[in-house]
């Protein structure tokens, strides 16, 4: 009994390897099927150009006020 198991398992494998090994078809992945065509890039208006800001000038006393410093001389 046990050797008609096995001889029946390896019929079974050896007609599995087989018929998988005799397989043609194409099993390869092309690009053009696999990934969407690109859509192309809307135009869009430019972005609004950064307005210059006139850097604000403290005196040397605001500047010492802002980081709380004692001046020693006024």
């Amino acid at each position: 009994m046990k050797n008609i198991a096995i001889t029946s398992l390896i019929a079974v494998v050896l007609s599995t390897t087989i018929v998988l090994a005799n397989d043609t078809t194409n099993r390869t992945l092309s690009l053009e099927s696999t990934l969407p065509k690109s859509i192309p890039a809307l135009e869009t208006p430019a972005p609004a150009p950064a307005k210059k800001v006139k850097p604000v000038e403290y005196s040397p006393e605001q500047k010492a006020e802002i980081v709380n410093l004692e001046l020693t001389s006024k």
